[in-house]
């Protein structure tokens, strides 16, 4: 199959799912309400920061951190790096680029 072929099945693939998702759940926002331990603010000078932002913050940065950790300090991490830069070696090396490359993009 050529690649225009992929990515347009792909795209269709992608338009299908998302007007199923329309009839299924409709297309009217719905909102949540903040627990309560979330809610409230932080003023820092003139800037007003809730405790919700601050909490997504964190958890980015808890990941961030966790990722860093896997990528440079573990045996899957050196082969995501050896794929990275030079496949033909990796696959030398009897490291599968392709499994890489999915788990790297399922992580994503």
């Amino acid at each position: 199959m050529s690649s225009y072929a992929s990515f347009l099945l792909t795209f269709g693939i992608a338009l299908v799912l998302n007007e199923i998702q329309k009839l299924i759940w409709s297309t009217f926002p719905r909102y949540i309400n903040i627990p309560e331990l979330l809610r409230g603010s932080i003023t820092i000078g003139f800037a007003s920061i809730s405790h919700y932002s601050l909490i997504v913050i964190g958890v980015g940065f808890i990941i961030f951190i966790l990722f860093h950790i896997i990528i440079n300090k573990t045996l899957w991490g050196l082969r995501v790096r050896a794929v990275w830069r030079d496949k033909v070696v990796a696959q030398t090396l009897k490291i599968n680029p392709y499994t890489i490359y999915t788990i790297v993009f399922l992580l994503g």
